[in-house]
C-alpha cells in the first residue's frame, strides 16, 4: 500500500512537472497547440496535435483523481487520531446567548454526526465558533460515534 501511495505522489509530481512544460513550451513558441504523443524507440512514433489547454486540464484531473486516492488509501493505513484531529481543527468557547453556537451532534437514525447551531439553548456539549463541513466530513467518513467523541472530549478536557 505505501508503495501505491508512493507511485502516485511520483505521478503528482511528474503530471506537475509535465504541465510546466507545456506551459512554458506553448509560451516560449507562442502557440495553443503542441505536438504531443508517444514515441517509442522503434522509430515509428506517433505525433498528434493537441489543445494545451485541454492536455493540462486533463493532467490536472489526473492529479486530482491521485490525491483523492492517495487520502483514500491513507485512511485505511491509519486511522484518524480523534483527539488530535479535534484538537487542530475546533476552538471551544462558551456558550452565548443570541450568538451562533455551533456543536457536533448524533442522529441515530443516518448513524452519522452532524452541525447543530444553538442561540437560546445550553446544552452539555462543547460549543465552537465554526465547524466546517470538511471537518464534518472527515469524522462521518470515519464514521465517528457519539461515544468516541464524548471520549476525545473529555480527553482534551472540553466536558
Amino acid at each position: 500500500m505505501e508503495k501505491k501511495i508512493n507511485n502516485l505522489k511520483q505521478q503528482i509530481t511528474l503530471h506537475k512537472q509535465l504541465i510546466e512544460e507545456c506551459k512554458t513550451q506553448a509560451s516560449f513558441k507562442g502557440v495553443d497547440v503542441l505536438p504531443i504523443g508517444i514515441f517509442t524507440g522503434f522509430g515509428d512514433g506517433y505525433a498528434s496535435p493537441i489543445k494545451v489547454k485541454n492536455f493540462i486540464k486533463f493532467l490536472e484531473c489526473e492529479i486530482i483523481k491521485s490525491t483523492k486516492e492517495i487520502k483514500e488509501l491513507e485512511k485505511i493505513i491509519k486511522p484518524l487520531d480523534l483527539v488530535e484531529f479535534l484538537k487542530e481543527n475546533l476552538v471551544p468557547k462558551e456558550f452565548e446567548y443570541e450568538s451562533d453556537n455551533y456543536t457536533l451532534l448524533y442522529d441515530y437514525s443516518t448513524k452519522a454526526l452532524y452541525i447543530n447551531i444553538d442561540i437560546q439553548t445550553e446544552s452539555t456539549f462543547p460549543y465552537f465558533n465554526s465547524i466546517s463541513f470538511e471537518v464534518l466530513g472527515t469524522l462521518n467518513d470515519n464514521k465517528i460515534t457519539l461515544k468516541q467523541l464524548k471520549q476525545a472530549y473529555k480527553k482534551l478536557n472540553w466536558i
